[in-house]
């Protein structure tokens, strides 16, 4: 009985001793470290903002871009991004996608030949990036100055597109001076260092010249033809009318070739011209004999005036 409590009581000393000896270690030797700081979350966010810098395709940085606007936007309505890590990390993702896509757009419109779905997308996807909103409301783009500049540069691209895709479908005459104007926005987008590289688009403005002056020369004809209905206006209103068309013809027949630079219609010029001399020629008899009739009856009544006197 005494060899058995001697051994429990020797094993209770080294036991003692022990754990003596390991918290002496484990505070002495190696005190306790305290919690590592900082937010999980946090750590996520940037790893996946920063993914945006080395994506290889339009697609792709697309693809990282609406990922890590997601999971900023999930992290910070959960409250696990303090507002203003979750405005840095905002907007540092458009600062590093801004310039990324921009560069991608200036190269597609570098192009010689330009797809109308990507031009599409563009203002889409710029209307996304502009969507990202910061703790007070203000957009993270209209934030930051570099993202706004180029975005909107990208924007003013398409922009003169679409005006110059409208302008180009045009084919209708509607006066000299409106004429001008048309052809000299044509010649600047024509001459523009992106939609001068698109080789339907300047193919298709080109050709406004050809088509306004068809119209032009066929909107003469129909002025001429006018000059023949004279029976159903007054000498005053013809006369009018006569110097419409004959301004029309004189800037035609002036300045045609060099505006629209191409080969004036001689022949179908003169024939048209001769036929509105001729319709002037028939309109002055018909005026003269109306006066004419006009003064007989005028002194038939006088006559018939005294007469009854």
């Amino acid at each position: 009985m005494r060899t058995t409590l001697k051994i429990f009581l020797v094993l209770a000393a080294v036991f003692a001793v022990a754990g003596s000896l390991i918290f002496f270690f484990k505070t002495k030797l190696s005190p306790p470290q305290p919690l590592a700081d900082g937010n999980p979350h946090l750590e996520q966010a940037e790893q996946c903002v920063a993914k945006i810098q080395g994506a290889p395709s339009d697609s792709i940085l697309n693809a990282r871009f609406f990922e890590a606007r997601h999971l900023l936007t999930f992290l910070a309505d959960n409250g696990l991004l303090t507002d203003k890590d979750g405005d840095m990390l905002k907007t540092e993702m458009v600062e590093r996608y801004a310039p990324l896509y921009a560069d991608k757009c200036f190269g597609h419109f570098k192009e010689s030949y330009w797809d109308e779905k990507v031009i599409q997308q563009i203002p889409l996807q710029i209307a996304v990036a502009k969507g990202v909103r910061l703790s007070d409301g203000e957009s993270a783009v209209e934030r930051s100055k570099e993202a706004h500049d180029v975005l909107d540069e990208v924007l003013e691209v398409v922009c003169r597109y679409d005006s110059a895709k409208l302008l180009a479908r045009g084919k209708t005459y509607q006066n000299w001076a409106n004429t001008k104007r048309r052809l000299s926005r044509a010649q600047r987008f024509m001459n523009d260092e992106y939609l001068g590289c698109n080789i339907e688009l300047v193919r298709s403005l080109d050709s406004l010249r050809y088509r306004l002056e068809k119209s032009h020369y066929a909107y003469l004809g129909l002025q001429s033809r006018r000059l023949a209905g004279y029976r159903s206006m007054d000498k005053e209103d013809y006369d009018s009318l006569c110097q419409v068309v004959d301004d029309e013809f004189r800037h035609y027949e002036d300045s045609a070739h060099i505006v629209y630079g191409i080969p004036q219609r001689e022949e179908e010029v003169d024939s048209l011209r001769h036929e509105m001399m001729s319709n002037k020629t028939k309109a002055s008899g018909y005026y003269l004999t109306i006066m004419a009739t006009d003064k007989i009856v005028k002194a038939g009544q006088y006559i018939f005036e005294k007469i009854m006197e």
